[in-house]
């Protein structure tokens, strides 16, 4: 994909560039659960996908336009360290239908 740090992980430079300019429909991994998301409109959003209480769970972190690719792996960490101490902070879909602001 591109150059990758001493880790294996690919290089900040590489993914920031590599991010805005990618068209093609897909999922596209970033490492430790961080993908990118191309959708066939051109949309592009960052997901995480962790275990949470035993399942699994695609937690959407926002759009490119709006989270950079370092806010998207800071958030990552933090998600992943609430799911390695047993939280749960995301609703269930009953849980988000039933909200009122």
């Amino acid at each position: 994909m591109g150059p990758r740090d001493d880790k294996g992980k690919p290089s900040d430079k590489a993914l920031s560039a590599f991010g805005p300019t990618v068209t093609t429909p897909g999922r596209y991994a970033d490492g430790n659960g961080l993908y990118l998301i191309v959708e066939p409109s051109g949309a592009k959003r960052w997901m995480l996908r962790t275990i949470v209480q035993g399942k699994r769970r695609d937690i959407g972190l926002g759009g490119c336009k709006l989270v950079t690719l370092a806010e998207a792996r800071e958030m990552a960490l933090t998600f992943r360290k609430i799911a390695r101490e047993g939280g749960d902070r995301w609703p269930t879909p009953k849980q988000r239908r039933s909200f009122q602001p």
